[in-house]
Parts: C-alpha cells; structure tokens; sequence
C-alpha cells in the first residue's frame, strides 16, 4: 500500500470508465466503402482534440478526398455508442463519500462531449470535468496536467491520475502526480485495486 496521502484522484474517460465494444473498429470499417477507421483516428487525434476543428467537418474532408459515398453522419454516429462501467462508478461514489475529489480528466472532441454531457450524466458524478476541446490542449500535453491542478487547487504531491494510456501516465508523473495506468480488460476490479494500492478504498474480504 502506498504512503502517500491522496486527496484528489483525476479520472480519465475511455478505458477507465466508459469503453466501445470489442467490435467497434470493426463495425466503422464495415460501414466505408473506401475509408479505414484507422485514418480517421489519426486525423481525429490530430486536429480535432484540441477543439481546434469540429470532428463531423475533418470526417468530411477526408471522404471527399478518397470519394467515400457512405454519408458522414453514419460513420460518426459510432462514436456515441460509448458503455459506462457502472461498478467502476460505484468505487467513484465511494471515494467522493469519503471525502476525496473526483475529477474527470478526457480527451475529447466537441462532437463526443456533448453527448456524453446529454446522456451519460456526468455532471452528477465528479467534482468537475475538464475535457481537452474546451481546454484548447490535450494530455500528454503538461500543460492540460498544470491547468487543471491550477482550476482546480489539488497539489500534485496528493493527487491520482489514473489512464489507460501510458504515455499519459508518464507525463502525469513528470508534472508531479502519482499516475497509475488501468488496463481496460481489467475494468473495474483493477480499479479497486489502484484505489486499494493508495489506501483509498478498503480490500474486498
């Protein structure tokens, strides 16, 4: 068990709390004739994140440049098809009982964010959210870490940043926080675990 005293535990969204099912790739590739989900993942963490572009508009783009016939608003609409994990949510209710800040740290573009503002009820379950396209930066950006240290009055030296992105995680730890990565296969049973770890949740049994 860590010694270290947590007060504040930032949350990322997708692969830590909410997740698309197996198939999903899958199911986009399935819908293009011509377009690879591949490439609009590229081009989605490279301009839209920030809220720098509008996510349906660089989808657009691109099935203009390849021919794509498939209407945009078919494709896109799969990333709304997100899944909550409700038990992972319980373990963030009981940490808010007890005192300790929950914060949901995500990238985001708009396009996503304001569905899961309408339909996933977050507003209820954290302290605060911060999402990248309103932030104008994305993690693994320190940036995003100091600003919503900075928003939010955490120390670094108490608060928990826990991703399913390495890459994330280590540059949580550069800009001071303790960072652990969450493997999504392991839900939310490996989040107890982490919480567990910082002597923020009691062991099961």
């Amino acid at each position: 068990m860590s010694d270290q005293t947590i007060r504040t535990v930032f949350f990322d969204a997708d692969g830590v709390l909410q997740y698309l099912t197996p198939t999903w790739q899958d199911e986009v590739n399935a819908l293009m004739t011509k377009g690879t989900f591949a490439e609009i993942e590229r081009r989605e963490q490279a301009y839209t994140l920030d809220g720098s572009r509008e996510f349906p508009d660089v989808v657009a783009e691109y099935f203009a440049q390849i021919g794509e016939t498939t209407p945009v608003a078919t494709v896109i609409a799969k990333w709304h098809e997100i899944q909550v994990w409700e038990d992972s949510f319980e373990l963030v209710a009981q940490l808010r009982q007890a005192g300790i800040k929950a914060y949901l740290t995500s990238n985001q573009h708009t396009f996503r964010l304001s569905y899961m503002r309408q339909n996933l009820n977050y507003d209820q379950r954290f302290d605060g959210q911060f999402y990248s396209c309103e932030l104008g930066m994305a993690k693994p950006d320190a940036d995003f870490f100091a600003y919503v240290l900075r928003e939010t009055g955490a120390d670094a030296a108490s608060t928990l940043f826990i991703d399913d992105l390495e890459k994330n995680v280590e540059a949580a730890r550069a800009a001071g926080l303790h960072a652990q990565r969450l493997d999504p296969a392991d839900g939310a049973a490996g989040l107890r675990r982490i919480l567990v770890s910082y002597g923020l949740l009691e062991p099961l049994g």
